[in-house]
């Protein structure tokens, strides 16, 4: 009876101490190393982007009043499968880390299309170095506001770090 009661008491103690560790999404909200560039993420609905079913949009390049390039996206981000439009023709994808030569060649549009398209969610998704310059005056407006310029580190090191985008913002919280 006394090994029983031992075991019954250990047992409720394993059990009753046991941490629950929640399944986590891909997406969920990470900080960076800047509280201002999450900041910027989440005004630009981070938190939300969990939620999101389907994303559709398309990719203009203009050379001054000329259009080079047209790419019309559908973007399952729960199910990882991307459908191109370009040109007429169709092709899709589930990025499921064995891609052919073919969705190799989606897929970088893809990431490229992407990145300006989600910028800000870039500032909690990608590894970068930044500045942050908290008095600026942006090229456009001419108004005074912060400056974060983002730089990615140059592969072999044969160039040196260059900013790759400068973002001008004011937040309104």
């Amino acid at each position: 009876m006394k090994t029983f009661l031992s075991l019954s008491l250990f047992f409720l103690l394993l059990t009753g101490c046991r941490e629950e560790t929640k399944n986590q999404n891909v997406f969920a909200s990470t900080p960076t190393n800047d509280p201002e560039t999450t900041k910027i993420a989440l005004a630009n609905g981070y938190d939300n982007f969990e939620n999101v079913r389907q994303l559709d949009f398309t990719f203009n390049v203009k050379v001054n009043d000329t259009l080079r390039s047209q790419r019309a996206w559908k973007w399952f981000p729960g199910e990882n499968r991307v459908e191109l439009t370009e040109n007429g023709q169709t092709g899709s994808y589930i990025n499921d880390g064995d891609l052919d030569e073919t969705e190799k060649a989606i897929d970088q549009k893809f990431i490229n299309d992407t990145y300006w398209f989600l910028f800000p969610y870039q500032l909690v998704w990608s590894d970068y170095d930044f500045e942050h310059n908290r008095s600026a005056v942006a090229p456009i407006s001419g108004e005074e506001m912060e400056k974060i310029s983002i730089m990615y580190p140059s592969a072999g090191d044969i160039l040196p770090e260059t900013p790759i985008t400068s973002i001008y913002h004011q937040m309104i919280l």
